[in-house]
């Protein structure tokens, strides 16, 4: 499950990098949040379940 959500919000942040994008400190934390997040949800959906 975390390879799925690495593989996605990888595409998604290429994707912006590719239409103009900064990289910058700004990219990179907000792409860690990304993850934490999702982690954060799927957790939550596993224990749901």
């Amino acid at each position: 499950m975390l390879d799925k959500t690495a593989e996605v919000l990888w595409g998604n942040n290429v994707y912006r990098v590719n239409q103009g994008y900064q990289l910058n400190e700004t990219f990179f934390q907000q792409t860690h949040n990304q993850v934490i997040e999702q982690v954060r949800n799927n957790r939550r959906v596993l224990r749901e379940n």
